[in-house]
């Protein structure tokens, strides 16, 4: 998502979660205008985003980088 969406063709509502074990997850971010930023937790070897809400337009994801 983020500012490379010409239509508006990002997440709208979802978070950004992750996992040690792929069982519990830990929260750690809101999207906000298709982006969202967290700092990762030790140990975690699992990584999902999860939408929150129906979308009103297509769901483009045009990068996910991890540092």
């Amino acid at each position: 998502g983020g500012p490379a969406s010409k239509n508006g063709d990002k997440l709208e509502n979802g978070v950004l979660e992750s996992s040690k074990d792929g069982s519990a997850w830990t929260r750690l971010a809101d999207f906000n205008d298709g982006t969202a930023t967290a700092a990762l937790p030790a140990g975690s070897s699992h990584l999902r985003i999860r939408v929150t809400a129906p979308q009103t337009n297509w769901l483009i994801l045009h990068e996910i980088e991890l540092r």
